[in-house]
C-alpha cells in the first residue's frame, strides 16, 4: 500500500470520526417504487372527493415485496378529518380495531383468538393431532396475507406534500406496533409449543407451502413497518381524468442530515419521479422527507374492469324517466329555446345594422344562440322520441 493511499485512508476515518462520511463510502441504494392498485386508486380518489372540502384519511394494505418494491393493494377509510390549519387526533381505537373491520370483507380470520386457543387447548389434551392441524389450517387459510404498508390522506385543492402535522403522523404510524403482532407471535409460539407436546419437530409438515413458516415470515415482516412506512397524498380535486395528483413520501432520518450524508440516491430507470413544486420544497420536501416513484401496475382482469366500469348497455337507452321529472324538464327546455331564440332574432337584427368590423368585436364573449338553439332543439327531440318509444314498447310487452 502506498503512502498517499495510507494518508487518504487516515483522512477518511478521521473524517468519519469527526461526523462527516468517508469520501468513497457507497450510499445505500433506494430505487424504490410503491406499485398501487387499480381498485386503491379508485378507493382513495372516492374518498377524498367524498370529504371536499375537508382533509380524509385512511390505512393502506399491501405488502413489502423486497427492498426495492411496495405493493399496496386496498386501503379502507378512517373516521377522521382536517382542514389546511387542524386535524383531528388518530383515533388508536379504531385501529386497534382495524380487524374487526377486515372480518366485514372476510380479509381476517373468521373466528375470535379465545375460540381458537380454547380449541387448541382441546384438542392438545386429547392428543387428537390431526384435528389440530385442521384448525390450524383454517385460520392461516382464513387469513389475507395483507399487512398495513401506509398510509394516505387528501390535500384537496393545494397539492401534494407533508405538513407539520402530517410528518408527526408519519412517526407515529412508524412508531407503533400492530396488534396483530402481538396477537400472532404468542399464537405461532404456543402452536409450536402444541406440536412440540405431540411429537412433531416442527410446523413445516403442513401441506399448505410451509403455511407456518410463511405465517412467520409475515409476522417478522411487521417490524419493517417501523423503517418503511409511506405516507400516499392525494388531491382529489386537481386530478383529473387519465391524470391523477398523487405522490408518495418518506421522512428522511434527521441524523442523516446531521451527519451531512445525502439521504437518499436512486439508481433506478424503472419510472420518474415526480417534479417537485414550490410549494412542496417550502413546506421541506428533500429536507425532512423524501418522495418516492409511483407506479401502477394492471393485469388482464383489471383492464376489464376498468374499461367496463361505466360501460353502457344498449338497454339503457329504453329507459324511462318519471313522467313529472320529464314534463319538468321539457317546461324548462322549451322556457330556455324561448328566450334563445329571442336573443337569435337580436342578434340577426344587429347583423343588418352594423358593419362588419363593429359586429366581429360586438360578438365577442357572448353567447352563441344559434349553436345553443340547436342543440337544445336536438336533445328535446331525442329525450321525447326514446321516451314515447320506451312508453308504447313497455305498453305492448307488460
Amino acid at each position: 500500500m502506498s503512502g498517499m493511499e495510507r494518508l487518504q485512508r487516515m483522512f477518511a476515518g478521521a473524517g468519519g470520526a469527526l461526523g462527516h462520511p468517508p469520501p468513497d463510502s457507497p450510499t445505500l441504494d433506494s430505487s424504490e417504487q410503491v406499485y398501487i392498485s387499480s381498485l386503491a386508486l379508485l378507493k382513495m380518489l372516492k374518498h377524498g372527493r367524498a370529504g371536499v372540502p375537508m382533509e380524509v384519511m385512511g390505512l393502506m394494505l399491501g405488502e413489502f415485496v423486497d427492498e426495492y418494491t411496495v405493493r399496496v393493494v386496498d386501503v379502507f377509510a378512517m373516521p377522521q378529518s382536517g382542514t389546511g390549519v387542524s386535524v383531528e387526533a388518530v383515533d388508536h381505537v379504531f385501529q386497534t380495531n382495524m380487524l374487526d373491520m377486515l372480518k366485514q370483507t372476510g380479509s381476517a380470520y373468521v373466528f375470535g383468538i379465545d375460540m381458537l386457543l380454547s380449541s387448541i387447548h382441546f384438542f392438545c389434551s386429547n392428543r387428537q393431532p390431526a384435528l389440530l392441524l385442521n384448525l390450524a389450517c383454517a385460520f392461516v387459510l382464513n387469513y389475507r396475507p395483507e399487512m398495513v404498508v401506509g398510509w394516505y390522506h387528501s390535500h384537496p385543492g393545494f397539492g401534494c406534500w407533508l405538513s407539520g402535522v402530517d410528518i408527526n403522523t408519519q412517526q407515529a404510524l412508524g412508531d407503533e406496533r400492530s396488534e396483530f403482532l402481538e396477537v400472532l407471535m404468542p399464537l405461532f409460539l404456543f402452536l409450536s409449543a402444541c406440536a412440540w407436546k405431540l411429537g412433531v419437530n416442527s410446523l413445516v409438515f403442513i401441506p399448505v407451502k410451509n403455511t407456518f413458516t410463511d405465517l412467520y415470515g409475515i409476522v417478522q415482516s411487521f417490524e419493517a413497518l417501523n423503517q418503511r412506512a409511506v405516507a400516499v397524498v392525494v388531491d382529489p380535486i386537481q386530478s383529473v381524468k387519465g391524470k391523477v395528483v398523487i405522490d408518495a413520501f418518506r421522512l428522511i432520518n434527521p441524523q442523516t442530515m446531521m451527519l451531512g450524508q445525502e439521504p437518499r440516491q436512486t439508481t433506478s430507470n424503472l419510472g420518474h419521479l415526480n417534479k417537485p413544486s414550490i410549494q412542496a420544497l417550502i413546506h421541506g420536501l428533500n429536507r425532512h422527507y423524501y418522495s418516492i416513484a409511483i407506479n401502477y401496475r394492471k393485469n388482464e382482469l383489471e383492464e376489464k374492469m376498468l374499461l367496463n366500469l361505466h360501460k353502457k348497455k344498449w338497454t339503457d337507452g329504453l329507459t324511462l324517466q318519471r313522467f313529472d321529472t320529464h314534463s319538468k324538464t321539457n317546461e324548462q327546455t322549451v322556457q330556455e329555446m324561448l328566450n334563445l331564440a329571442i336573443k337569435y332574432n337580436k342578434a340577426v337584427q344587429e347583423e343588418d345594422e352594423l358593419p362588419p368590423e363593429k359586429l366581429a368585436i360586438a360578438n365577442v364573449g357572448r353567447q352563441d344562440a344559434k349553436k345553443h338553439l340547436e342543440e337544445h332543439i336536438s336533445n328535446l327531440m331525442s329525450s321525447n322520441i326514446i321516451q314515447t318509444l320506451g312508453t308504447m314498447l313497455d305498453t305492448v310487452v307488460f
